[in-house]
């Protein structure tokens, strides 16, 4: 199943599991704070720079930094963990993730972590098209697909993880994320 993309104007009020609006630069909505990291974990070159940005009263996550393909890299990424006092995120309720996201052109995916990804690099992933202005993407849990781009089936009873990547392709990345949740 593809995504669904339409301009934020347009947008219905906010209907769902909202994660984080940005209103707290230190905490997501769900309490949890995000996390940034790199290839460099693993040897790669890429760099990140994050920060919350604000513009006409609107604060937003914005991911951005040179994606390397140098010595096996290729990803920048911010990370929000959905685990609390140690239960994870039950997402039965709701068919998919929503996004309220813009960026510059480039190669960009949401991973989200289950128990289901024993290994750091295990992960479900689904592209995600962005443009300058603000839009509103709506990725269903079907349309996921495991590392290896095969279909995957998402255990939604208990994600561990939602993450924004740049990956696979050398470029200056440029990731700005207004919202992130749960849709119905």
């Amino acid at each position: 199943m593809s995504l669904v993309l339409m301009a934020a104007s347009a947008l219905p009020a906010q209907e769902g599991y909202l994660l984080d609006d940005f209103r707290n630069p230190n905490r997501s909505v769900f309490g949890t704070a995000w996390e940034g990291f790199t290839d460099r974990v693993m040897g790669g070159r890429s760099t990140l720079r994050n920060s919350i940005q604000e513009e006409d009263g609107i604060r937003y996550l914005r991911m951005e930094g040179r994606v390397s393909l140098e010595n096996n890299g290729g990803f920048i990424q911010m990370r929000l963990n959905l685990e609390r006092n140690g239960r994870l995120f039950d997402a039965r309720a709701y068919k998919g993730l929503r996004l309220v996201v813009r960026g510059q052109p480039g190669s960009y995916a949401i991973h989200l972590r289950t128990p289901q990804n024993w290994f750091p690099w295990n992960y479900l992933s689904a592209k995600l098209t962005v443009s300058p202005d603000w839009s509103v993407v709506l990725l269903p849990f079907e349309g996921f697909q495991d590392e290896n781009g095969r279909p995957a089936r998402v255990e939604t009873h208990h994600l561990r993880s939602v993450a924004v990547v740049a990956i696979y392709q050398a470029f200056q990345a440029r990731l700005d994320v207004r919202e992130i949740g749960f849709y119905p």
